[in-house]
């Protein structure tokens, strides 16, 4: 599900930005698209600045950031040991994985609801929806304990309250 809706975000996005340059990211030289911001980067400075800039205009608490920026130094660093992910590039990760979930929030109201994030895989979209949403009570559910692993210390890391637990007291496993 996280694969169709980037894809269909990403292929609608990518269609008409070149037609728009509007809202408050357009200063800092992002593309806004139908309340979709788009922010150019090259490097790791420029990621850590898109993702403050993109919580900012999505509405959501930039103190979060620091935890998904510990989660995306957290991932690449496993990644080098386990493929968890092709995007490899800090300012990629921000922009592509946690930016592309936290553009979900404008998408659906998860006010009163709980997340079941099925094949969670290296924890997209659920573990930064649960960051940035901490009223939001998450599962990750995977059929790799070694993947589950992984996210249970990042969870651990970040002293996570909201995520679900399966009666054995894990993140959960299919």
């Amino acid at each position: 599900l996280h694969k169709l809706l980037t894809r269909l975000l990403t292929d609608h996005v990518l269609e008409i930005a070149h037609h728009h340059r509007e809202g408050m990211g357009a200063e800092n030289g992002a593309d806004t698209v139908d309340g979709v911001v788009i922010f150019p980067a090259v490097g790791v400075e420029s990621g850590v600045n898109s993702l403050f800039q993109g919580l900012q205009t999505f509405g959501l608490d930039v103190d979060k950031a620091d935890h998904l920026l510990t989660f995306a130094e957290m991932l690449l660093e496993k990644n080098q040991v386990m493929n968890l992910t092709a995007i490899t590039e800090p300012d990629q990760v921000a922009r592509l994985h946690m930016l592309d979930c936290a553009a979900l929030l404008q998408c659906c109201d998860f006010t009163g609801k709980r997340l079941l994030d099925v094949g969670t895989g290296a924890g997209f979209p659920g573990l930064p929806l649960a960051i940035a949403r901490p009223d939001l009570s998450v599962m990750l559910l995977d059929s790799l304990g070694k993947r589950l692993k992984f996210l249970s210390a990042v969870v651990e890391e970040l002293e996570l309250k909201n995520m679900l637990r399966n009666e054995e007291d894990k993140l959960g496993a299919i």
